[in-house]
Order: structure tokens, then sequence, then C-alpha cells
């Protein structure tokens, strides 16, 4: 029988001690990547963000929830939550320009 070693260490990511400036460099979306996350369902958005930003970090999907420090999810969540608004504000000035060109 083999053994396997674990082996265990604090990746950056785990950090509980963000600055802001360190928030913006590592977690800010990027305009290609908004686009991948603005075609996802308002139920799904944040979990992806968060997903997609640790994969970016830590090259690996997180074990446990508790690896994905709350400081980090809130910052994600309100780039996630001005894409739902400017989605909902496109939406509403586009259709009907479109509405109109179309008649």
């Amino acid at each position: 029988m083999k053994e396997y070693a674990f082996y265990f260490y604090t990746p950056l990511y785990y950090s509980s001690n963000w600055e802001i400036d360190e928030l913006i460099e590592n977690f800010t979306f990027l305009p290609n990547e908004m686009s991948q996350i603005g075609n996802k369902t308002d139920e799904n958005r944040l979990g992806f963000a968060v997903i997609f930003k640790f994969f970016q970090q830590e090259a690996r999907f997180p074990i446990t929830k508790h690896e994905i420090p709350k400081v980090v999810i809130d910052f994600i969540a309100k780039q996630t939550k001005l894409l739902q608004i400017y989605l909902i504000l496109m939406s509403l000035i586009i259709e009907p320009i479109l509405a109109i060109k179309l008649r």
C-alpha cells in the first residue's frame, strides 16, 4: 500500500489581512473576465466569480469554504453587484432603442 504525503501550507489567498490595494491588485476583474461572469445567472454569478479568482491565485480549486476570507468575498461581491446593475441599466437603455430602430 502506497503512502501519500500531504503538504499543508498557508497560501497567499488564505491571508485574512488584505489591504485594499492588495484586493484591487489581486481580485479586480478585467473587462474580458467580466464578460465571463456576466453570462451567469444571478444565483451563480458570485460563486463562479469567487472560484474563478481563487483558481487564478492558487491554480487549484478550494477544498473548504474556510480557505476564502470574507473580505475577499465581499470585495468580489461588490464587483458582481455592479455588473448586475450595469446589465440592468443596459437592458433598460438598449432594448427601447432597438425597439425604436426596428419599427
